[in-house]
């Protein structure tokens, strides 16, 4: 099973994170600070915009432990835009 998300400041009117602002190396420390791992990588949405955060949990991953992941990637979530700028 893999996930992913994009992170965005607005997606409707498609504003998103700038590479230099690196949410997606924020979000990944955060997350690991949680003791959550997660793939995430920035510029994707033209080379420069846009972050990404990809989550492979095994396929015998229970429903209680998806809950735990959506709370530790929310955390993580909450805590990387924290001086990041768009």
């Amino acid at each position: 099973m893999v996930d992913g998300t994009v992170v965005a400041i607005c997606p409707q009117e498609a504003s998103y994170f700038d590479l230099g602002a690196r949410l997606h190396a924020r979000v990944k420390a955060a997350a690991m600070d949680n003791g959550l791992l997660c793939y995430p990588a920035g510029g994707t949405i033209d080379g420069r915009t846009g972050d990404h955060i990809l989550l492979a949990p095994p396929y015998i991953v229970s429903e209680v432990q998806i809950d735990e992941i959506v709370i530790r990637l929310g955390m993580a979530m909450d805590a990387a835009p924290a001086g990041a700028k768009n």
